[in-house]
């Protein structure tokens, strides 16, 4: 019994430590999955390579039977969460499974989380100081500031209240970590809630904010220009120009900011490099093959053009379900 107990409480000591760990090189990816004859293969949004799966979890394949059956080279949209591999990608966790190619055009911008469901239609965006609840049926669009948030275990819950015509509305807004699927049969790893002064909503959830995801953190002008130019971005929108003369001289590197115009435009502004100078703006366009060019020639770097790393951007300081 003695023996049993120590067991037990070194069980209890390790924790999660039983439980298989998220590999420290793991990013959240999206994109269209495909079976061919060599195997699954992977295409990340906004890229054109199709690249093999070398791992798939048993719900991925599963689900890709299920939503693609006697159709295995359709293209089915997943996105979650995958490690880079020698050869590809292995998936690990997938969030979302379903629809195809047209998927990778949803970016749900400015969301943590989007909850959704159909009977009755309902969405609810979260966002980082707000929630905005869509009800069509009442003809209503409630937004309630500042939502507090509790978490107990799987379950992470919003609370949000508003005064309207003399009286108030509590709205509270549930995302727990348990499969869902939509009424066009797609899967999801999260299950949402709402309820608005008794009145319920159900649903599933997704993660938001997935234009981030489309570009690279890291940017590089390779070998082909005199200078050699590297763009890190981050997740929080600042982003760092490092420009190597290829003469001896110290790497010279810029600070600044960046943002998206639009679905292929980004907007780079530079720090002044000494005191009293002009901060400087350069717009980039994103191509079909991930790369950023220069929309205008520039002074120095002329109509530049840089290649995407393979680790896509990731969200910066983000806990969600």
């Amino acid at each position: 019994m003695r023996i049993l107990t120590i067991f037990l409480l070194a069980l209890v000591a390790a924790g999660c430590q039983l439980l298989p760990e998220r590999p420290a090189d793991a990013v959240y990816q999206r994109g269209a999955l495909v079976l061919r004859d060599e195997g699954f293969m992977f295409r990340a949004c906004a890229r054109q390579q199709w690249q093999p799966v070398v791992a798939v979890p048993e719900r991925v394949a599963e689900e890709h039977r299920r939503q693609r059956d006697g159709q295995p080279e359709l293209p089915l949209y997943i996105e979650g969460w995958a490690a880079p591999a020698t050869t590809g990608w292995a998936l690990l966790e997938p969030r979302l499974i379903g629809g195809g190619l047209q998927a990778c055009e949803q970016h749900l911008e400015g969301m943590l989380l989007l909850g959704a469901g159909e009977e009755p239609y309902w969405s609810l965006r979260l966002e980082s100081q707000r929630m905005v609840l869509n009800d069509p049926a009442q003809l209503r669009r409630l937004i309630f500031r500042e939502p507090e948030l509790t978490r107990r275990g799987h379950l992470w819950q919003w609370r949000g209240q508003i005064e309207q015509h003399n009286e108030t509305l509590d709205l509270l807004f549930e995302v727990e970590a348990r499969p869902c699927r939509d009424r066009a049969g797609h899967w999801y790893a999260l299950t949402a809630r709402a309820d608005l002064e008794g009145a319920p909503f159900t649903g599933c959830a997704r993660y938001g904010d997935l234009q981030l995801l489309d570009l690279s953190a890291r940017y590089d002008s390779g070998e082909r220009y005199l200078r050699g130019v590297t763009l890190l971005l981050r997740g929080d929108g600042r982003a760092r120009l490092v420009v190597d003369a290829r003469n001896g001289q110290p790497l010279a590197a810029r600070a600044g900011t960046w943002r998206l115009l639009g679905v292929d435009r980004l907007l780079l502004e530079l720090a002044p490099t000494e005191p009293g100078d002009d901060s400087e703006t350069l717009l980039w366009r994103r191509l079909r093959d991930g790369r950023l060019r220069l929309v205008s020639a520039h002074p120095e770097f002329g109509r530049l053009a840089l290649d995407p790393a393979a680790t896509p951007l990731q969200w910066e300081r983000r806990a969600l379900p």
